[in-house]
């Protein structure tokens, strides 16, 4: 058996039952596993919205040179994209690595969280806050939002956000653990819907270890800190 045919075995296993120990044969197998690529490269990802570099089942797989996944990863940190698995004969994706998942694994070695992160179990998301709560700030430091992370999240915050000056902040609620949260005003997107759908653009570009907030009353009298 092929490295190829090992990693589309693992598709075999029912989603629900596609566990960490699941996850960490996936992300063993795929990385070095040489697969076959599309013209073009770069496709849109319908269920993300995110660019995404896609990839066949075996080398041939695509009809152009194959590759390792691997070897296309600072390439595609660089470009903004993500990594898509995604073989000829199947209609839809099978996997889907988003820019943060690549980040993830170039700083921790794994697309998914890494064990030794100590981080809260849900992602965070929508204002959870109220306005009459004590939330503690703070400049986050390069474990909280590492430097690699701060210029791939800056990029994109000002080139596809149009955000000039993009601003972030380290923010805790009481008994709770730090979350990031940028500064995404409604204001400038037009609305709260879509301030929120920015937030969840750049959560897409941040390791999924990192939990995040979306706060935008935070910001009200609060500049955040410059990414």
């Amino acid at each position: 058996m092929t490295d190829a045919q090992r990693l589309m075995d693992l598709f075999q296993t029912d989603p629900k039952e596609r566990d960490e120990f699941w996850k960490d044969r996936l992300n063993a197998a795929f990385w070095p596993t040489r697969l076959g690529s599309f013209t073009p490269h770069v496709m849109k990802n319908d269920l993300t919205g995110i660019y995404a570099y896609r990839l066949g089942k075996h080398e041939r797989d695509g009809g152009e040179a194959p590759t390792e996944p691997a070897a296309i990863v600072d390439w595609a940190i660089s470009m903004g994209v993500g990594i898509i698995l995604w073989p000829s004969d199947e209609p839809h994706p099978l996997w889907s690595f988003s820019p943060g998942d690549l980040l993830s694994y170039r700083l921790y070695g794994t697309s998914f969280a890494p064990r030794f992160w100590d981080a809260p179990e849900d992602r965070g998301g929508k204002e959870m806050l109220q306005k009459a709560e004590q939330v503690l700030t703070g400049s986050p430091n390069e474990q909280m939002f590492p430097p690699l992370v701060r210029t791939v999240v800056r990029k994109f915050m000002q080139e596809k956000l149009g955000l000039s000056d993009p601003r972030v902040t380290l923010a805790q609620r009481k008994g709770e653990a730090s979350r990031l949260v940028f500064k995404l005003q409604p204001s400038h997107f037009g609305g709260e819907q879509e301030a929120f759908r920015a937030f969840t653009a750049v959560a897409c570009h941040i390791p999924n270890c990192i939990p995040l907030y979306h706060i935008p009353f935070l910001f009200e009298n609060h500049e955040g800190f410059p990414i």
